[in-house]
């Protein structure tokens, strides 16, 4: 099920919303992207790496990302975050395609569908060095979700999750413990929420359960 969003513009501001909850505004995009960036700075991607982005349909994870990547975007909203206005502000794009000087390949497919979907469609046909997660629900942490994520990884492979707090439960944190390695992590406040906003690395650092 899609979402419908909507614009508002003030001076140098604006926020983005949706009838399903979505809120996003300037002050916090740029935060969010801050994190992101310095997080895959510090060397976890690199030249030629394919990356699964879960719900970014306002593609924070992929303008964060540095490198010539091959990137799938699943999101039921990712064309409808590429259109108007909202493309503007976001800096969305619905495709790219293109091998650089040096024979390298920035590749983007956009997948208008949840992950269930995907995966139920057969679209991930093999592993990814990174995923990466904007959580929007409680489910998106669920010990079957965490395990799909894990074995859709390759070893050594790196999942980023991004999740307000309240979503963030106990039992989430011992199966993510359970089958990853944590990095660093990061805490923000979201204005348009006034929430917290927990930013977490992970690595995969077996094939084994």
């Amino acid at each position: 099920m899609t979402s419908s969003y909507q614009l508002t513009h003030n001076n140098d501001s604006w926020l983005i919303q949706s009838d399903s909850g979505y809120k996003l505004n300037n002050q916090d995009h740029k935060t969010y992207y801050k994190v992101w960036s310095n997080n895959f700075q510090e060397g976890v991607l690199k030249q030629g790496y394919s990356v699964l982005l879960i719900n970014d349909a306002d593609q924070i994870f992929y303008n964060s990302l540095y490198g010539p990547l091959t990137v799938t975007l699943v999101d039921p909203d990712c064309y409808k975050l590429c259109e108007g206005k909202i493309k503007s502000v976001l800096s969305t794009v619905d495709f790219k395609n293109v091998v650089d000087s040096l024979g390298y390949t920035h590749k983007l497919t956009l997948l208008d569908m949840s992950f269930e979907e995907a995966k139920e469609d057969g679209c991930f046909k093999h592993k990814y060095n990174s995923i990466c997660v904007s959580v929007k629900n409680a489910s998106d942490l669920s010990l079957e979700k965490i395990e799909q994520y894990f074995l859709l990884l390759e070893d050594f492979g790196c999942l980023f999750i991004q999740v307000a707090n309240e979503l963030l439960a106990e039992h989430a944190k011992l199966n993510l413990d359970h089958y990853f390695s944590l990095l660093n992590t990061k805490i923000r406040t979201s204005t348009a929420h006034g929430n917290m906003q927990t930013f977490n690395s992970y690595i995969k650092i077996s094939s084994l359960v």
